[in-house]
């Protein structure tokens, strides 16, 4: 119910021991989900999911189905069209991912992804009067994660007090990002007040991400997130 200490961990280690953190951290993750829900966690792969999909078509009495799907919904999508390629009408996959890659293509390629955006909004910055970076607003960027990374920042959130740490720091500026233009606005003040030591908007954002609530409880989305894919695919070799 409580994941602050796995969303609190460095997940950029500078050294052994924080290496050694975030796998153990991980590892704790991990054998809380065994101990809670080992009986469940052989039938969450997704193509357990399109089964059930097609369960829910067949009770609605329909012959194919119309499906939009967004991020791992069109991964969802693409299975149950291979699954069941004459009960499909229509689907919309937007956002797909490429169902060829291993979990590390994957992760590099979103990773990649990330950086050109967190490279557009800082030039955007750069070329207007933003709030946040003043004349090199990369350099800003760069220097405030190394800050947050070197010290915990003070942060209060649903009048809740808390720190902001390099984990959640960025947790809030991915939020920021997957929302497009739409979001910059957001990050720019986020990493203004941040800059100011005020942490309270980089972990507003990464509770949303997150799906943290008041007092520490969690939605189920992290479990379900690495308890899918780690069925899905071939375990990372350490």
């Amino acid at each position: 119910d409580d994941l602050d200490f796995f969303y609190a961990t460095d997940m950029s280690p500078d050294d052994p021991s924080e290496v050694e953190t975030a796998l153990a951290n991980a590892e704790r993750l991990a054998a809380g989900c065994a101990e809670r829900s080992g009986d469940l966690l052989p039938y969450v792969s997704t193509r357990e999911t399109v089964r059930d999909m097609d369960l829910i078509r067949e009770a609605l009495g329909q012959e194919q189905i119309s499906y939009l799907g967004f991020s791992y919904g069109t991964y969802i999508g693409a299975l149950y069209a291979d699954e069941f390629p004459d009960r499909v009408r229509a689907m919309v996959l937007d956002g797909a991912v490429d169902p060829s890659l291993s979990f590390e293509e994957l992760s590099l390629d979103q990773a990649t992804g990330f950086d050109d955006a967190l490279a557009a909004f800082l030039d955007d910055c750069a070329s207007r009067d933003c709030a946040f970076g003043g004349d090199d607003p990369r350099a800003s960027f760069e220097s405030l994660m190394r800050a947050i990374d070197d010290e915990e920042q003070f942060a209060v959130v649903g009048g809740e007090e808390r720190v902001l740490g390099p984990g959640e720091a960025d947790l809030g500026v991915a939020n920021a990002l997957y929302a497009g233009e739409v979001g910059w606005g957001y990050l720019e003040e986020a990493l203004r007040t941040a800059a100011q030591g005020d942490g309270s908007g980089l972990l507003e954002l990464a509770d949303s991400y997150t799906g943290r609530e008041p007092g520490g409880r969690y939605s189920n989305q992290t479990e379900a997130f690495y308890a899918i894919g780690c069925i899905d695919t071939p375990a990372v070799a350490r």
